[in-house]
């Protein structure tokens, strides 16, 4: 038998400890004692109805005290909730995250309610393992754990927990890998759980990035359950190629120039070939306009920016698309405004949730600093850990403006600087124009700004700026936001040629938990408890 809600030491210390205090309790009731009065009719008869509890004395006596050990073992050792049936075959659990996928966690679910065993155990393949559930606990907290799970697993955090459940498990104990991938060791027979339908190569996300005015890289992510050769192609020419490991991975391709023939992406494994048609990237460039008026070091590092940034052009006021300023103005076009701030207060930046910024805001702690003033409605991107005041944040109210605090800017040679203005301009400019996305896969959009989205005509509401679909067919998908109309150009999930590998559900056979003494120790206490008052209201306890 073990016990779970104390140890055995525990328990033995503590039941010893009642059973002592009972007796002392029972030694010292009080007794009767001999007193002259005038009659002693009537206090004869009272201490024969109720004479008190004491030690030694009457067996009556001696089965109260019975009765109340009896019932205080029973309510402590509830306590311990203690199981027997442990040496029984139980289910480890290894799952690999999937971001949040409901498809990866409805798996769980199932494997779950096959029965986990007396020992059983989910953790997640992170680094270090991630408890997701052990045995008894409800449904309820799986989901919450695996809801703060990272995008993607750790191979290190999936072999460091399989490598522990190897020492400590029984040889009937059943070891369960539940991924998109294979399990990483094979010291001993492992379940492998893959999705229902397991694509060889699935692309999962495609982007353009521009290298000058006529180059290009594509970025391709991809997973597969085993290695693939990823090809890009114009015509029978293979302008670039490489060879990626099984699971999720990403690929640069190119350089491939703008002016070429359609390009083809092909993705070859061996289960089959996939072929996608690839749009060509786009040629126009985001228009910037930078005012003169700004600090001398924040427009140094405008400007440079904007001059290494081969998707940002800089041309005069007049022709611009997005303005830098120092303050905001009367104008319709969107506006990056580099503040001063107001109020003086430590501050410590931190990235909020929403935000489309990936800043590390290393030493970026101030002992005294300004912040922005409050707006009415603001998507907040940046902001003081301590008082919650915004340092960053994006407004669309009739005029898109994103506001920096000027400090966080300084000194312009720090990482977080160009970062942060190049995703500012990209937003503000409703950049990239043209994106790539793959059919049925979630893409999060990130515009950034608070207000409504509509997404193939169906009106939604992101006041966070963040936003994730799945498109349900190939083709150019409209997006409208607060910064303009953007077309999101679908690819089909899978080629003709991809092969798709369908997964055999493995045997689950269902796992009974330990058998649960508390009912019986509960019952237990209630019968000592009711003879105990049954024979003190018949007058045979005293």
């Amino acid at each position: 038998m073990s016990w779970f809600g104390l140890s055995p030491t525990a328990l033995l210390i503590g039941a010893a400890v009642l059973a002592a205090v009972a007796v002392v309790l029972h030694l010292l009731r009080v007794r009767l004692r001999r007193v002259e009065v005038d009659t002693l009719l009537f206090f004869q008869l009272a201490g024969t109805v109720r004479q008190p509890r004491s030690l030694p004395g009457s067996p009556s006596r001696w089965l109260s005290l019975l009765l109340l050990l009896l019932a205080l073992a029973a309510a402590w050792t509830a306590l311990g909730d203690p199981r027997s049936g442990q040496d029984a075959a139980s289910r480890l659990v290894v799952v690999e995250p999937a971001g949040g996928d409901p498809s990866r966690l409805g798996r769980v679910h199932e494997v779950v309610l096959q029965g986990l065993g007396p020992r059983g155990v989910v953790v997640a393949a992170t680094s270090p393992p991630t408890v997701l559930l052990t045995a008894g606990e409800p449904m309820a907290v799986l989901d919450e754990r695996h809801a703060r799970l990272p995008a993607s697993g750790d191979p290190e955090g999936g072999r460091a927990a399989l490598t522990l459940f190897e020492e400590t498990a029984s040889s009937w104990d059943q070891l369960v890998w539940l991924g998109s991938t294979p399990p990483p060791t094979g010291v001993r027979d492992i379940v492998w759980v893959p999705p229902d339908r397991a694509a060889d190569a699935v692309v999962t996300g495609l982007r353009w990035e521009r290298e000058d005015d006529v180059l290009w890289h594509l970025v391709v992510e991809h997973e597969s359950a085993t290695p693939v050769r990823v090809e890009l192609r114009t015509g029978e020419q293979v302008v670039a190629s490489q060879e990626a490991v099984a699971g999720r991975s990403s690929s640069r391709l190119g350089p491939l120039a703008a002016a070429a023939n359609r390009a083809v992406l092909r993705l070859l494994s061996s289960v089959g070939t996939s072929e996608i048609a690839l749009p060509p990237p786009p040629t126009a460039r985001l228009r910037i306009a930078v005012d003169g008026a700004l600090p001398a070091a924040v427009r140094r590092a405008v400007d440079l920016l904007v001059a290494s940034d081969p998707e940002l052009e800089p041309v005069a006021p007049a022709d611009a698309e997005v303005v830098v300023a120092a303050a905001d103005r009367d104008d319709p076009r969107p506006h990056l405004v580099i503040a001063p701030g107001v109020g003086a207060a430590p501050r410590l930046p931190i990235v909020a949730s929403p935000s489309p910024l990936a800043l590390s805001l290393r030493d970026r702690r101030r002992a005294s600093a300004s912040a922005l003033p409050p707006f009415a409605e603001a998507a907040i991107w940046v902001r003081d850990e301590g008082s919650g005041e915004a340092l960053v944040a994006a407004t669309a109210n009739g005029r898109l403006r994103v506001f920096v605090v000027d400090w966080l800017l300084l000194p312009e040679s720090h990482a977080d600087v160009p970062i942060l203005l190049r995703a500012a301009l990209r937003q503000l400019g409703n950049w990239p124009r043209v994106e790539l996305a793959t059919e049925q896969q979630p893409i999060v959009l990130r515009h950034g700004l608070p207000g409504a989205i509509q997404i193939d005509g169906v009106d939604l509401r992101s006041d966070s700026g963040l936003t994730t679909h799945a498109f349900t067919g190939s083709g150019e998908h409209p997006i409208v936001t607060a910064a303009g109309r953007r077309t999101v150009h679908v690819l089909p999930a899978r080629g003709p040629a991809t092969g798709v590998v369908t997964a055999a559900r493995p045997p689950m056979p269902a796992l009974a938990d330990g058998n649960g003494w508390l009912p019986v120790l509960l019952l237990v206490l209630l019968l000592a408890m009711l003879v105990d008052v049954f024979l003190f209201h018949r007058g045979r306890l005293p």
